[in-house]
């Protein structure tokens, strides 16, 4: 916390009506005060933000790989802020090695300065360390209930989900461009024919979606029914392309060589 006595010896005028050590203690009590709600939100995200927007991918194998990347971010960030804090720490014992043999008060009040505000922001330095301990623990909650699911997966496992995964993505994003501009534009289209797939079938099998069965209900389940669906009837389509586009490419490379 600030020194508020460095600042009692001197008539300063502050805001409201108060002096400036008046002033400070009203906000290191406010400081207190937080203190609590601090240790509540220093984490990046919360469970439900995790579990709604940032781990919602359609396909879990891809949930997997983003827990992968998240926590590795997270570590990394934990190494340096472990190593900033020892050398901190380090610093200050230095400078208290040196306040004991230190003769000249004015030498001393400085290293005092340096000591108190570095073991300050040492202190400080701790909550969103801990911020950090508490997403990787949440996130690997979440890896662990996934691995109830995927244990064992190889890199053929992740292939065949990504198939799922893009079908479903394309399809939710053209369902969004029909409920917006009640078409599909032409950015949207053309993952649609990259998967080999019919684009004018796929929007007809779309709207009657959408008017027969999401207007009827408020409930967004039938959503993830309806993506569940189409991976169902184009996951061969999708499948034959990959395989069209793999035998053009060996055949190509057949040629080259």
């Amino acid at each position: 916390m600030t020194d508020i006595k460095v600042f009692e010896d001197k008539d300063l005028v502050s805001f409201g009506g108060d002096t400036l050590p008046a002033n400070l203690v009203k906000a290191e009590n406010a400081i207190v005060e937080l203190e609590r709600d601090f240790k509540v939100f220093n984490h990046s995200n919360s469970q439900t933000a995790w579990q709604l927007f940032i781990l919602n991918h359609k396909g879990g194998l891809r949930n997997v790989r983003q827990i992968s990347a998240e926590i590795s971010r997270k570590r990394d960030a934990l190494i340096e802020a472990k190593y900033n804090h020892l050398e901190a720490l380090a610093e200050v014992d230095i400078w208290k090695e040196e306040l004991e043999i230190e003769e000249s008060p004015a030498k001393r009040r400085l290293l005092e300065i340096k000591i108190e505000r570095v073991e300050q922001s040492a202190q400080l330095a701790i909550a969103p360390i801990e911020g950090a301990l508490k997403d990787i623990i949440q996130l690997h909650a979440h890896y662990t209930k996934l691995m109830e699911q995927y244990d064992g997966y190889t890199e053929e496992d992740f292939e065949k989900e990504e198939v799922a995964y893009w079908i479903k993505r394309c399809i939710s994003q053209c369902l969004r461009d029909i409920r917006q501009f009640n078409t599909v534009t032409k950015g949207e289209q053309e993952p649609l024919e990259s998967m080999g797939l019919n684009v004018l079938a796929v929007i007809d099998d779309m709207r009657r979606y959408l008017n027969d069965v999401e207007m009827q209900t408020v409930d967004g389940s039938c959503l993830d029914t309806y993506l569940e669906e189409c991976v169902e009837k184009y996951s061969s389509v999708v499948q034959s392309r990959l395989t069209f586009i793999r035998e053009a490419a060996l055949i190509e490379e057949s040629t080259d060589a």
